[in-house]
């Protein structure tokens, strides 16, 4: 009964290694509205989840939407107990750059197979459809340089469609930077590259042998060494 009577309780995504779930877990938290089940549940015991009481009856939060994998213990638990059964969002990771583009990285729904549907948007848009991959990345090549986009991933199947995390992840395209020059001056040498747009700041490594070392950070377009 650790959450029971939590009356604001109102979304839970539990951890990857959670089994059991307890006898009255979430009795009475008359709020939730959406549970997560991890494939590493096993157990789900009575009045655990889903249900209320009222006037000394016990009830079952019909408008309640289970979340978990195809053919997991979520699809046992809404049969059950008569409430929706929904697929969880795809974990997203990461929003990087890479030399083609920005690539989005995220965790696929364990146990469940489809299509995994990638969503793009700049400040003061929409969510807009921007492909569709069977892996757990893609690279955006079409950003434009200078620009901040967001991204989102909904997985596909047969049977139905996942939820989605609505904040995202995000980031700025950036080109890698051009060395333009480098040349001698009284105090070393000067390095100096073409500026990429949207950059904050550049991190300057120098080749000692096989490896690249971090020599400083600069907000300019050169350096000294």
């Amino acid at each position: 009964s650790t959450f029971e009577n939590c009356y604001s309780l109102e979304k839970v995504a539990v951890g990857e290694k959670l089994e059991y779930i307890k006898t009255r877990a979430f009795f009475n938290c008359v709020s939730l509205k959406e549970f997560y089940i991890p494939e590493s549940v096993k157990t789900i015991e009575s009045y655990a989840l889903a249900c209320f009481e009222y006037d000394g009856k016990t009830y079952v939060n019909t408008n309640f939407v289970v979340r978990g994998s195809d053919d997991s213990l979520a699809d046992e638990f809404a049969k059950a107990y008569g409430v929706k059964k929904g697929l969880p969002a795809p974990i997203l990771k990461s929003a990087s750059n890479v030399k083609a583009g920005i690539k989005v990285s995220f965790k696929q729904v364990a146990g469940s197979k489809g299509t995994y549907r990638i969503y793009r948007k700049t400040d003061g848009t929409s969510w807009k459809k921007i492909a569709d991959v069977t892996g757990s990345s893609y690279t955006d090549t079409t950003a434009k340089t200078g620009t901040k986009y967001t991204y989102t991933v909904k997985l596909i199947t047969s049977k139905e469609t996942s939820s989605y995390d609505t904040t995202g992840v995000s980031t700025v395209r950036l080109n890698t930077p051009e060395i333009s020059k480098i040349t001698n001056v009284n105090d070393g040498m000067k390095i100096t590259w073409n500026k990429s747009g949207g950059a904050s700041s550049y991190i300057v490594y120098v080749k000692n042998g096989d490896d690249w070392e971090e020599f400083g950070t600069t907000t300019s377009t050169s350096t000294h060494r």
